[in-house]
């Protein structure tokens, strides 16, 4: 090997790796999406109205943003509810992911079916299947059916939180109406925080098992406890992981079809054919979403720099 050539370290290669995995979205960005991206800020900037041509563009400058912020209340509105919504939803589905993916990286017997069983809600939750569930089929069809054989109306998930009587339990223990209202809340999205769980239960599984046996022996061998292996290093070495699903779940909760901002800017767009103004309340929430990525970012990231310091 010649003198003025080094070889390349493993985190460089890895480095190369990473551009060579995202090159097709990149290249995708630059020349499919870009015209849309560009496109889509003109209709925010003016009146779009479809013509039997194409379309007329009316330049009204910031206008419909005015609206958004000044006119429309319903905009405002929607947008606190659906930031209080995915943040509500976001510590849950962390937290069962991590939980199950722990479960699941113990040695038992059966553990590849059940495995499977977390993550089939991700296939089921695509597709055809995706959208009987938004369009709340089955249950329109137990209304008018008049329930179950048994007698047991639609509202089966409703009737069976209220015979839990979750509030009661919570309150009896005395705690804050605001850690009352967040255990309701959980209790009343638990189908949906299992659902959304999917993905992230696998990357967490994957991260568990990077982790060397011998990091834990060596645990062992100097008499720490399970929960200070946990606290002091499963839970550290998964910091990068832990950034990777706060990201892919907030991502997926702002996008998400269910999501009252989605709703509204559909409604917006499609249905009262306000194509400008629904554009700029799409791209103003798009600025949102992408000032909390940045906030995650910097709140996670001197755990994961900490980390790659230590396997330096």
């Amino acid at each position: 090997m010649s003198a003025g050539k080094r070889p390349r370290s493993k985190l460089g290669r890895e480095k190369y790796m990473g551009w060579f995995f995202v090159a097709p979205f990149l290249l995708g960005i630059v020349f499919i999406f870009s015209k849309v991206l560009v496109l889509s800020i003109r209709f925010s900037l003016g009146d779009m109205t479809p013509t039997a041509a194409g379309y007329t563009l009316e330049w009204n400058s910031f206008a419909n943003y005015y609206e958004m912020l000044f006119v429309n209340a319903d905009v405002l509105k929607t947008l606190v509810a659906s930031v209080l919504e995915t943040f509500t939803q976001i510590p849950l589905i962390l937290i069962f992911s991590l939980f199950a993916a722990t479960l699941l990286n113990q040695k038992f017997r059966g553990r590849a079916i059940f495995r499977a069983i977390f993550f089939v809600p991700v296939v089921l939750s695509t597709g055809v299947i995706q959208q009987l569930q938004y369009n709340d089929t089955l249950l329109n069809s137990l209304s008018s059916t008049g329930g179950f054989n048994n007698g047991v109306s639609a509202d089966t998930t409703g009737a069976l939180l209220n015979a839990l009587d979750v509030e009661k339990f919570v309150s009896n223990i005395q705690f804050s109406p605001q850690i009352v209202n967040y255990a309701v809340s959980a209790a009343n999205n638990i189908y949906d925080v299992v659902i959304k769980s999917g993905v992230q239960i696998l990357l967490f599984l994957a991260a568990l098992q990077a982790i060397s046996p011998s990091i834990y022996e060596s645990a062992n061998i100097e008499g720490a406890s399970g929960w200070e292996i946990f606290w002091k290093i499963t839970l550290p070495m998964l910091a990068p992981m832990i950034l990777a699903n706060t990201v892919f779940t907030l991502v997926d909760s702002f996008t998400s079809p269910t999501n009252s901002l989605m709703k509204l800017i559909n409604t917006l767009s499609f249905e009262q054919s306000r194509y400008g103004l629904g554009a700029a309340v799409s791209w103003s929430y798009c600025v949102i979403v992408a000032a909390f990525l940045l906030l995650v970012y910097l709140i996670f990231s001197r755990f994961v720099q900490y980390q790659q310091r230590d396997k330096k």
